[in-house]
């Protein structure tokens, strides 16, 4: 790994947690060779017995070579003029000695291009020579990824991380469809060869040859990745690489946790059916169901569980979306981790920017009151989607009745419900980022937020029965 002059965001904090040790269960890699660079053994003896002779004649030229006195230029008793050994072309050289026994070149960024070190074959080891490193972005989900992703299938972001020697390894469909294709890499390495695949397959497989070819690092994103953990099949499959290193992002448990509900919900939106079949009608009665400190911990697509199932595999850097400006964007690109400080410094100056999705918000409410009319059968879905039906209730409430989504009445969680939500996610900051959670940023803010969303009803949902019930509703839709 190598590591470079970064520059953080303002009072930016990063904590980068430490994993436990590599698992053995990896040892078949070292007799495997990859399809993109294979080496054959036969030209290896050949390259071995070529090198034994010319250090043989080069010896003997070593012996001759004093007695004859010859000058060619260079004088035998003047020292010759080498390259300082602790340079490489004005960038500072180092040697990590905790990756293998023999001296690896270990380069520290002081210009805009970076070159992960290399390992070169030897008789003992005739595995392809390795390459750098591969960051994988694993989310978590409602954590910031689509801005990610999205920066990172820009072409100008593209560009930027090719200063910093890095191959976007992300393909169209975002989070997902990267997640697709490296599944399929997985389950058939062969497959994923540019020339043995189409689509979304063969641009991976591409782009995974050019960052070998090229000795470059690959970047991924995925958030796909907290509930789908193949470890030990990503650990194969990048072999080759000298490392696999992933970030994860954190977000306050109750934010996520709401977050998190109505994205479910929204996955159902263009549908009657599916939203019918969701467990849980709003998050008043999710909360009810839950234990809230055990789904905290367990929950395969929350930071924590994800979090300690990688780092039995990968080093993980835990990145803190509350630190700083909150831009998940920004302490992505800036995570030392990363180590990309030329697009780092790009998105601080502003010189890399992402269109923000015009998000709708408060739409929540009139689908809970479409899907409970529908279950009263007061909606033909034959003649009416439910996007339509969603957007007429809305017209209905802020056009023709002059009134917002918060007139409405509202069942709320109860005070006890409340408070375990709170607690479960003070105590998870605490307990992960505890500098930050004593800072200005840390439990002040996070309570100052949760009573935010408290007065603000976001915790709640509106009470469909009563709606139902009144007449002004009755009229409205018998006149569907």
């Amino acid at each position: 790994m190598y590591s470079g002059t970064m520059v953080s965001s303002q009072e930016t904090r990063y904590d980068s947690l430490p994993s436990s040790p590599h698992d053995d269960d990896d040892s078949e890699d070292q007799h495997h060779k990859h399809k993109f660079f294979a080496f054959t053994e036969s030209s290896a003896v050949t390259s071995l017995r070529l090198k034994s002779a010319i250090l043989a004649i080069g010896g003997l030229i070593f012996l001759v070579f004093p007695m004859l006195n010859f000058q060619a230029g260079v004088s035998l008793d003047q020292p010759a003029q080498t390259k300082n050994e602790g340079s490489w072309s004005g960038q500072t050289l180092t040697v990590d000695a905790d990756v293998h026994e023999e001296s690896i070149v270990n380069i520290n960024v002081t210009t805009a291009k970076t070159r992960p070190f290399q390992e070169t074959a030897t008789p003992n080891n005739l595995e392809p020579v390795r390459k750098g490193k591969v960051m994988f972005h694993m989310g978590v989900h409602k954590t910031g990824t689509t801005s990610i992703q999205h920066a990172l299938s820009l072409q100008v972001f593209k560009d930027s991380f090719m200063e910093d020697n890095f191959i976007v390894g992300n393909v169209d469909g975002g989070g997902y469809g990267t997640k697709s294709a490296l599944a399929k890499c997985l389950k058939n390495k062969q497959s994923c060869s540019s020339s043995n695949s189409n689509g979304h397959i063969s641009t991976f497989g591409k782009r995974i040859e050019e960052a070998l070819v090229g000795n470059h690092n690959l970047v991924l994103s995925s958030e796909q990745f907290d509930y789908f953990r193949p470890a030990k099949m990503i650990k194969r499959f990048f072999h080759e690489f000298e490392d696999v290193q992933v970030i994860l992002f954190y977000r306050r448990f109750f934010e996520w946790g709401l977050s998190m509900f109505m994205q479910r919900k929204r996955n159902h939106w263009q549908s009657w059916d599916k939203g019918g079949s969701l467990v849980h009608k709003n998050f008043v009665t999710f909360l009810a169901s839950e234990n809230i400190s055990s789904y905290a911990m367990k929950e395969s697509r929350y930071t924590i569980s994800t979090y300690l199932y990688y780092k039995k595999h990968f080093n993980v850097s835990l990145v803190n979306m509350h630190a700083g400006n909150g831009d998940s964007l920004t302490n992505f690109l800036c995570n030392p981790t990363l180590n990309a400080p030329n697009t780092c410094r790009k998105r601080q100056r502003n010189e890399l920017q992402v269109e923000k999705s015009n998000q709708v918000k408060g739409t929540e409410v009139y689908d809970e009151i479409a899907m409970a009319a529908y279950a009263e059968g007061l909606i033909d879905a034959q003649q009416y989607s439910r996007d339509m039906a969603r957007s007429l209730i809305q017209k209905h409430q802020e056009s023709s009745l002059n009134r917002t989504s918060f007139d409405f009445s509202f069942i709320c969680p109860s005070a006890h419900q409340l408070h375990e939500l709170l607690e479960v996610s003070i105590k998870t900051e605490r307990e992960y980022f505890p500098e930050f959670f004593e800072s200005e940023q840390g439990e002040a803010e996070l309570r100052k937020k949760f009573h935010k969303m408290v007065s603000r009803s976001q915790f709640c949902s509106v009470d469909t029965e009563e709606v139902l019930a009144d007449p002004l509703w009755k009229n409205y839709f018998v006149q569907w």
